[in-house]
């Protein structure tokens, strides 16, 4: 998942995850409170953006109120995506499309013995 930096950034992120979410909601476990609450979050961030659009002047506390969702959407998006991963098992493909990296194939393990480095021979 790249670095974030911008609220449309979070915002575009976590609507992809819902809709990922409620589209595979037969599949996954349920969800509904972490779901609900990231939805609370998008919902008061639109507003708060919006107010910011109208009111330029007081942005102070409406931008502290925003980074304090910005870290609660945080939490909720990583509990989501930990409870899909933890459903569905940390190297099945479905996990890109909820934007969650994939561990790879596990490689096989060598069980030959390595032989034994002989010590140099002095030299005169």
């Amino acid at each position: 998942m790249p670095n974030k930096s911008s609220y449309a950034d979070f915002m575009t992120d976590w609507e992809r995850l819902l809709q990922a979410v409620n589209n595979n909601g037969n599949t996954l476990p349920n969800m509904v409170d972490p779901v609900t609450a990231l939805t609370n979050v998008l919902t008061e961030i639109r507003s708060i953006t919006a107010r910011q659009d109208y009111h330029r002047a007081g942005l102070r506390g409406e931008t502290r109120r925003l980074r304090e969702l910005l870290t609660e959407g945080r939490d909720n998006a990583l509990r989501i995506r930990s409870a899909i991963r933890s459903h569905l098992g940390p190297r099945q493909e479905k996990l890109a499309e909820f934007r969650i990296p994939v561990l790879g194939r596990n490689r096989p393990v060598s069980t030959q013995p390595v032989p034994p480095v002989p010590p140099p021979e002095p030299t005169e």
